[in-house]
């Protein structure tokens, strides 16, 4: 499965054990496995509203399995220029319920990632009165963004970039293709909404 590093815009492939032989992460603890339940266990009654929703949506579709991050992605995806201001990008952070924007080159390459806590850190020590826009208003985001920022392909698997996000503590991953465009972006909530929504349980035994 393919993981891509972007360090200054510049891109190299890495595996997925590398990456986690990186963080020198601790070995999962082994926990008591699962079983299906027996076809006989009666049901627990389903009453309220949430158990009106979750039924209205058992009709909608039969689930399909979710396998690679293709199939969870948000895509279009907000960008923004690695000339922007700081001001400029808090205010679209603002206005949408996105949490982590791309940074780009001026030829559509990824060249760095930023989110809203980064945005608050370098602000926080601002007087409170003032506003990011009249604090900061020539601050390139580029002064707080991080450069060295982890992707994954289309292609790569669901369980994969699960591992990476506990291990690394990375609650998104721009998707970037071959040419190093942003495709989409993967977040902790997609993945769990795919769980919820679409995967049948099997597949994360």
């Amino acid at each position: 499965m393919v993981f891509y590093v972007f360090d200054r815009g510049i891109r190299q492939e890495e595996s997925l054990s590398r990456l986690l032989q990186q963080q020198q992460a601790r070995e999962v603890q082994a926990t008591a496995r699962t079983r299906k339940a027996d076809k006989k266990t009666r049901p627990h009654p389903h009453t309220g509203t949430g158990a009106s929703a979750y039924k209205e949506s058992q009709k909608e579709k039969p689930r399909q399995p979710v396998i690679v991050v293709a199939q969870v992605m948000s895509s279009p995806v907000t960008m923004i220029s690695d000339r922007a201001l700081l001001h400029e990008v808090w205010q679209l952070f603002q206005r949408h319920s996105f949490r982590h924007i791309p940074i780009i080159d001026q030829n559509s390459h990824i060249k760095a990632i930023v989110s809203d806590n980064d945005i608050l850190r370098h602000t926080s020590n601002l007087n409170p009165t003032h506003s990011t826009k009249t604090a900061l208003p020539n601050t390139l985001i580029m002064e707080i963004a991080q450069t060295r920022v982890f992707s994954v392909s289309p292609s790569t698997g669901i369980r994969e970039v699960a591992d990476l996000m506990i291990n690394r503590q990375i609650s998104c991953l721009p998707v970037v293709n071959e040419a190093n465009h942003v495709e989409g972006i993967v977040t902790r909530t997609d993945i769990l909404h795919a769980l919820v929504n679409q995967a049948p349980i099997e597949l994360w035994v």
